[in-house]
């Protein structure tokens, strides 16, 4: 049995300088694994402590890694000396989405090493191009510290389905005679973290298209992404092919229409009660716009909110100088939420 050191460093270790923001904002929690209790690294099942509802996780294990017991930490070591990743000495876990789309934003592991002879780099590899290179990794960790590792994986492409992913510890310096454990929330540390967007597909069914061209000979194109699931609200809305430097805003309404509006060269797809996303924040300019928008506050009149089972559309109408003056409208977009 080893035992805890009592120093603690307060470094954190980045992949990259830089994390790459959701395209949404709305990033979110998709599985943490806190190893609170005794854990025995090859005989305790180690199960995911909580699992966002859309997507399923497998147990943490090992491979190519020693047999340890220890108390509110995943033992994990020991580390080896090699500068070169080891390809069979690693911890990994399985992600399985539930019939949605997920973009991996971020994955942290509170490190623990307590010797002076825990890694000095960590990596983390994919089965999405068979483990033969780093999605993240992080230099510069400290071989007797106990730190929070922050891996930025938002390169990964959008997927639905399974992936494994793989951490791998080395570097260690002296004969690696030490660990990189897992800490748990029992000790002060956070356990392992993978965040995303869950849901961060495309959503909806093109109608009333193709639209009537623009002052670029091209119809405007409206597209969606993100969940149909009114719980996730996660919806952002992309109009494209608009004339360069010309604004626009996205109109929103349970009723398809298909009309002609008087000084407009488009049509409108949409009719009754129409919502208009035109505050300052949700202007867009071509030739491409995006919004995300809020489920709980539809700006029809009075505001709603999207309930589950219920069919919205959206457009977008835009300025253009074709040769005049003038507006016109993308094509239409249609959601039934769940």
């Amino acid at each position: 049995m080893k035992f805890l050191a009592a120093r603690r460093s307060m470094a954190t270790a980045i992949g990259s300088l830089v994390l790459a923001a959701s395209a949404t904002g709305q990033s979110q929690t998709l599985v943490l694994y806190d190893p609170v209790g005794m854990y025995d690294s090859c005989a305790t099942v180690f199960q995911p402590t909580s699992v966002a509802t859309s997507i399923s996780a497998s147990p943490i294990t090992q491979v190519g890694l020693g047999c340890w017991f220890n108390t509110n930490v995943w033992p994990l070591g020991q580390i080896g000396t090699s500068v070169v990743l080891d390809p069979n000495q690693y911890t990994t876990f399985d992600v399985v989405p539930n019939s949605t789309t997920v973009q991996y934003e971020t994955l942290s592991y509170s490190k623990r090493s307590y010797v002076g002879e825990g890694p000095r780099q960590a990596a983390v590899r994919t089965s999405l191009d068979g483990f033969a290179s780093d999605v993240a990794l992080v230099t510069g960790l400290d071989p007797m510290g106990f730190e929070q590792i922050l891996f930025d994986i938002s390169s990964l492409p959008s997927s639905s389905g399974s992936i494994t992913f793989r951490i791998y510890f080395f570097d260690a310096p002296g004969m690696g005679a030490d660990w990189a454990d897992l800490g748990s929330s029992a000790v002060g540390d956070t356990g392992l973290i993978l965040t995303g967007n869950a849901g961060a597909g495309p959503i909806g069914s093109p109608y009333c298209g193709p639209a009537i061209p623009n002052s670029t000979a091209q119809p405007g194109l409206i597209e969606a992404t993100g969940s149909v699931l009114v719980a996730n609200n996660l919806v952002t809305l992309t109009a494209s092919q608009l004339p360069p430097g010309q604004f626009g805003y996205f109109l929103v309404g349970q009723t398809q229409g298909f009309f002609n509006p008087p000084g407009s060269q488009g049509l409108i797809c949409l009719t009754g009660n129409i919502g208009r996303y035109n505050s300052v924040a949700n202007i867009i300019q071509g030739p491409t716009g995006s919004i995300s928008i809020d489920l709980t506050a539809i700006p029809v009149n009075p505001p709603t909110a999207a309930m589950p089972g219920e069919t919205w559309n959206f457009q977008c109408w835009y300025r253009d100088l074709n040769p005049t003056l003038t507006n016109n409208f993308t094509d239409g977009l249609t959601i039934t939420f769940q």
